[in-house]
């Protein structure tokens, strides 16, 4: 597995593409503003990293968000992914989770206008999420108290 750590990204699609790689105490903001930096993954670890840029991670397989935060700016941070473990980690920003399949939520922090948009196949476990539209048109879902 590769690694990528301790780095700040601000170019457009920076990290796109990627296989089996761990990214870890990184920061995705910029003077250049870039969005889509993590788009097209597949088998990524992300850890210990703060997304400001725009539209974050889509259309990603195998992903784990650990220990993260998705800052306000971060709009549509995560959507069209499948097969996601987002845990102990923080969303700000709106259109969060949108399009995904396969989900384990845990100890997650979320402050998100639109949380969980058409997502199938969601286990929420002990989390705090405040959302005006939540998991609209979405299915399975399976909350743990």
């Amino acid at each position: 597995m590769d690694m990528i750590e301790n780095k700040v990204f601000d170019e457009e699609c920076s990290l796109s593409n990627l296989i089996d790689s761990k990214i870890a105490n990184c920061n995705f903001k910029g003077p250049k503003d870039g969005e889509y930096p993590l788009k097209d993954c597949k088998g990524i670890i992300v850890q210990y990293t703060n997304f400001s840029s725009r539209y974050p991670l889509w259309n990603n397989n195998d992903l784990s968000v650990l220990m993260s935060t998705f800052e306000k700016e971060s709009s549509s941070p995560l959507w069209n992914c499948t097969n996601v473990l987002l845990d102990d980690s923080r969303i700000f920003s709106d259109k969060a989770l949108r399009e995904c399949n396969n989900v384990l939520i845990n100890n997650l922090t979320a402050t998100s206008n639109e949380l969980g948009f058409k997502c199938y196949e969601v286990t929420l476990k002990s989390s705090k999420l405040e959302s005006n539209h939540i998991f609209l048109d979405s299915n399975d879902i399976d909350v743990d108290h």
